[in-house]
């Protein structure tokens, strides 16, 4: 069973950072006209990719020395400039000090999200293929069939739980995913029914011994069929067979996503506050 705790909660927070530096990397590749960047933070990152995109943000801190006021003062002009408010995502198990510095400074709380994780040792087993869904690795060759069918499963949320307050749209989406998952470590997977219609799609990004399971969702046509769990399977499988020791998630509170994890052996190990700097 997984403990949670501080340390644990750290290393997720660092592979989260790494992601996020990963994937400006990626966007400055791809589109420099947006001069994305990067910036460490009291411990953890500060990243912009070119605005009104969900990469832009802070997180990590609270796990080493706070950032000064100074530092926090000079991130939030960079952000201010390029008229994007500060997003904070911070761990319900990072140092209070943080949570009360950024009050101070009048941050406000805008959501919650859930980190789910899995012990990757617990459960050695691989399980047998959902009937009738082939699940493929489109890393090399993912066209426009595996963002088709992720853009189309996120622009169509389950409507069960808390819903997001991001709201973006779909070219500026499709990019984004496009340029996280073509980063250094992500693998792009796509679920296929029916002849090879295709259903759902996802990602993993391998961080040691963190399997960082990303962007999965399936299209409404081919919901409550499997298709995420079929998905969910194919990956731990794959985190396994690279020796990952943990697989981690993140889902909106109370989510379908989140009840499927569960039923699987997930544990919530904790939450992150999403605080902003907008009045």
């Amino acid at each position: 069973m997984l403990d949670a705790n501080r340390d644990l909660a750290r290393r997720i927070e660092q592979a989260e950072c790494a992601l996020l530096a990963d994937a400006a990397d990626a966007t400055a590749q791809s589109r420099p006209d947006h001069a994305p960047w990067t910036r460490e933070l009291g411990g953890g990152l500060a990243v912009f990719s070119g605005g009104a995109s969900p990469l832009d943000k802070v997180a990590g801190l609270g796990f080493g020395e706070l950032p000064s006021d100074t530092d926090l003062a000079s991130v939030e002009s960079r952000f201010s400039t390029a008229g994007v408010p500060v997003r904070i995502e911070a761990s319900t198990l990072a140092s209070p000090e943080l949570f009360e510095l950024l009050a101070k400074r009048g941050y406000r709380l805008l959501e919650f999200e859930h980190v789910l994780g899995f012990d990757l040792g617990s459960d050695p087993a691989d399980s047998p293929p959902a009937a009738g869904i082939a699940v493929r690795d489109v890393t090399a060759r993912p066209g426009r069939v595996w963002l088709d069918t992720i853009v189309d499963g996120f622009m169509n949320p389950d409507g069960v739980g808390v819903a997001s307050a991001d709201a973006f749209a779909r070219a500026e989406l499709e990019q984004v995913l496009d340029d996280m998952t073509s980063s250094a470590r992500f693998t792009r997977y796509a679920a296929f029914v029916e002849q090879d219609a295709p259903a759902g799609a996802a990602s993993m990004r391998v961080d040691g011994d963190i399997a960082q399971l990303s962007g999965a969702a399936t299209v409404p046509a081919h919901r409550r069929r499997g298709v995420q769990r079929a998905l969910l399977d194919h990956r731990l499988q794959i985190a396994r067979r690279q020796n990952c020791q943990l697989a981690v998630v993140t889902t909106s509170p109370g989510s379908q996503s989140q009840r499927n994890l569960q039923r699987r052996g997930f544990a919530l190990l904790y939450a992150r506050a999403v605080l902003t700097s907008s009045s």
